[in-house]
């Protein structure tokens, strides 16, 4: 009422805000545009993003797609619409809105305890603490030849050099390491039987691509606490459904896996710390080398299973995470802030999500997205669930469990993050520069996943590589639905050894098609990671001290 009496454009903002918080798509799309009609001022660009996505709610894509181009126009909003413009003509936005619009109620009963694929045991009766396995379910002994060494116990905080002191980049603990030698366009199908079909493809068309393969370093270890929770799930953790995690607590729920999602849950809860506050650089290089606009990007994640110090009770909280990150062009206020509060049971309650986009003074609540959305900054390269390799529901694929084996990994990366170098040396054209890359010989655990029945997604099969001794996964072959391989994520892993953890920096995403490729979590120009920060605690993870910090 108030909005009609004074014509104030203000107001018509907030209407449409506070409609499309609730879903109210057609009110929603009709105050936006009136408030786009009197003149929205600085707000025009973002209020047009939100109005093209209320009409693609309503289905009416051509309106949508029109309003999406007209936000275009405005540099704060470009990228973002354009990444809307590109997902409408793909065709595959259509699909998913009219699958939504016309899906059963009883269609929300998708999860079941049921996985398609091999089940596959290694022992009758393995355990995790057995002279066989490691304590988190690898395979202890090396391979037969030695390439693969056995596991000794990897590294910790006792491997440090004296003077180290906490905050500092984590050395790299062989520096006297050189190439064994390089796998090349001219020698790749020597080795062919160890190369995942993403590093063939980049050595088939690049004859300057290369793989510098270093001798095999099983590094990785992670806290007793870790090691003893682990032992503890393998009589308790289990599965109502693929989205549904149940009896696990602290450490790895399924060390002795027997099919493909529990090993994805192996790689989504893997312990990370109990807080980390990281702040690293992302760019998108296309095919010429030309660099678009580069962002900096903070993430703050207090971490409720996986903690510690102190552990989320599962059978009492739902929660498995708290994320929160920021991004902008350069250091100074956000161009954009997400909040997500991670759920382990999806179906007793979806994850929650929050954003608010540049421009606007309010954070409002979405619906929970995922799957293959655009990520804010790849220049549409890379979905909402590629970060951290996948991560989100999996209830759109079928996981097919193949079996384990050696495959050349980008493996102890240190000297990528050592500081010594600009990110920027690493933006060649096509494809990283791979002068400071390391590549060795690991066993990983390889998964297919194919586009579940009455379900879709723009992948329409992907193909996981999870490494057996830190349950990462570290390669992804995407493929899109002709069955053309289309995108290859890439990450090169680091075992933080001083906290005994592990995670890839950084993780590239190469388009196989048009010779892009999307590179995030560069270090060498921001601190080192801040791991175990007692002041990051749940309260500022609440949405109302999120819009009190952030909104502008």
């Amino acid at each position: 009422d108030a909005a009609r009496a004074s014509g104030k454009a203000e107001l018509y903002l907030q209407l449409g805000q506070l409609s499309f918080d609730l879903g109210r798509w057609e009110a929603a799309a009709r105050a936006l545009d009136q408030a786009l009609r009197i003149g929205a001022g600085k707000h025009a660009g973002p209020a047009g993003v939100m109005r093209g996505i209320a009409l693609y709610q309503l289905q009416r894509f051509g309106d949508a797609r029109a309003a999406f181009a007209r936000a275009a126009e405005y540099r704060g909003s470009a990228e973002s619409a354009g990444q809307w413009m590109a997902y409408l003509d793909s065709g595959i936005a259509r699909e998913e809105a009219l699958r939504m619009a016309a899906r059963a109620p009883q269609d929300d009963e998708y999860v079941s305890g049921r996985f398609s694929g091999d089940a596959v045991r290694l022992s009758s009766s393995r355990s995790s603490a057995g002279p066989r396995f490691t304590p988190v379910g690898a395979e202890r002994p090396g391979s037969p030849d030695g390439s693969i060494p056995d596991w000794q116990g990897g590294l910790g905080p006792a491997d440090l050099p004296e003077g180290f002191r906490p905050g500092e980049r984590v050395p790299d603990p062989y520096p006297q390491d050189r190439p064994l030698f390089h796998i090349e366009s001219k020698n790749w199908e020597n080795y062919a039987d160890k190369l995942s079909l993403g590093h063939q493809h980049l050595l088939k068309t690049h004859v300057d691509y290369r793989l510098p393969v270093y001798q095999t370093r099983r590094s990785v270890s992670y806290p007793q606490p870790i090691y003893d929770a682990t032992k503890a799930n393998l009589k308790t953790a289990k599965l109502l459904g693929s989205d549904m995690l149940s009896g696990a607590h602290l450490g790895f729920p399924f060390p002795a896996p027997e099919n493909g999602v529990e090993i994805m849950w192996n790689h989504r809860v893997r312990y990370r710390g109990n807080a980390v506050v990281a702040t690293t650089r992302q760019a998108v290089v296309q095919a010429d080398g030309d660099l678009g606009q580069q962002m900096v990007q903070t993430e703050r994640v207090l971490y409720r299973y996986g903690n510690i110090n102190d552990p989320a009770d599962m059978s009492r909280s739902n929660i498995l995470l708290y994320y929160l990150t920021y991004m902008s062009p350069k250091p100074g206020p956000p161009d954009f802030v997400a909040l997500v509060h991670e759920t382990a049971n999806s179906e007793q309650q979806a994850r929650a999500i929050w954003v608010l986009p540049k421009g606007l003074s309010r954070l409002f609540r979405i619906p929970p997205v995922g799957y293959d959305q655009p990520f804010p900054g790849s220049g549409g390269i890379a979905f909402v669930d590629m970060v951290d390799m996948y991560n989100g529901a999996f209830d759109r694929y079928d996981w097919r469990l193949l079996g384990k084996r050696e495959v050349y990994l980008a493996y102890n990366a240190y000297r990528l993050n050592d500081g010594k170098r600009r990110d920027k040396s690493l933006l060649t054209p096509r494809f990283m520069n791979p002068e400071d890359a390391r590549y060795e010989l690991h066993r990983v655990w390889v998964i297919e996943a194919s586009e579940r029945g009455g379900k879709s997604h723009t992948f329409g099969a992907r193909r996981f590589y999870v490494d057996e001794d830190s349950w990462n996964v570290v390669l992804v072959e995407n493929y899109d639905r002709d069955g053309r391989l289309w995108r290859f994520q890439e990450g090169h892993l680091v075992p933080l050894y001083d906290h005994q953890w592990a995670n890839s920096f950084p993780v590239v995403t190469y388009d196989l098609k048009d010779g892009r490729y999307f590179i995030n979590r560069l270090t060498n120009e921001t601190k080192p990671a801040d791991l175990n920060n007692p002041e990051v605690q749940e309260r500022e993870f609440r949405p109302a001290m999120v819009k009190a910090r952030y909104a502008r």
